[in-house]
C-alpha cells in the first residue's frame, strides 16, 4: 500500500477511535408532563425538550395542596454518556452517571451517594416509571413511581 494511503487510513481510524463509544440516542421519550396521584398526594415531574444535548426537568410532591418537596434536574450528554444532575429541595446538585441504557430506558448510578444510589427512568407505553434504589438496613430498597401523562398539572 502506498504511504499516502496508509496515512489516510490511519487518520480515519484514529478519528473513529478518538470519538469514543457510541452514545445512546437522545431520550426524547422522557420529555413531557408526568403525574401520579394517590391518597391526597400528587407527584408531578416535567421534562423540557432536548436542546444542545441537554434537557431540564423539575418535580414536586404535594399533599392536600401543600408542596412537601421539590427537585430540579438536568440531563446532559457528556463524552462518557448521559449524566443526570439532581438537586432536591434546595440541596447541592448530585451527579449520577449513565450505567446502562436501552430502548426507552436509562439507568444512572452514584454508589458514593447516601440515597438514592441509583435512578432509572423507563418509558412503558403511556407511562413513565422512575425507580430509585435506596440502601436501607444493608439491603437495596427499590422505590417505584409510575407516572401517567398529565395536562395542566392535573392527572
Amino acid at each position: 500500500m502506498p504511504l499516502h494511503r496508509m496515512v489516510l487510513a490511519l487518520c480515519a481510524l484514529s478519528s473513529i477511535v478518538a470519538s469514543g463509544p457510541a452514545l445512546a440516542s437522545t431520550p426524547d421519550w422522557l420529555v413531557g408532563s408526568w403525574c401520579q396521584s394517590t391518597g391526597g398526594r400528587l407527584l408531578e415531574e416535567q421534562w423540557l425538550p432536548f436542546r444542545g444535548e441537554m434537557s431540564i426537568g423539575m418535580s414536586r410532591s404535594s399533599r392536600d395542596g401543600v408542596v412537601r418537596a421539590y427537585e430540579f434536574m438536568r440531563l446532559e450528554r457528556q463524552a462518557s454518556g448521559w449524566i443526570l444532575y439532581a438537586q432536591p429541595s434546595g440541596q447541592s446538585p448530585t451527579e449520577f452517571a449513565e450505567s446502562a441504557q436501552g430502548e426507552n430506558f436509562l439507568h444512572f448510578a452514584n454508589p458514593k451517594h447516601d440515597a438514592p444510589t441509583a435512578i432509572e427512568y423507563r418509558r412503558e407505553g403511556e407511562t413513565l416509571r422512575a425507580t430509585l434504589v435506596v440502601p436501607q438496613d444493608g439491603q437495596d430498597r427499590r422505590i417505584e413511581i409510575v407516572y401517567g401523562a398529565c395536562v395542566g398539572g392535573e392527572w
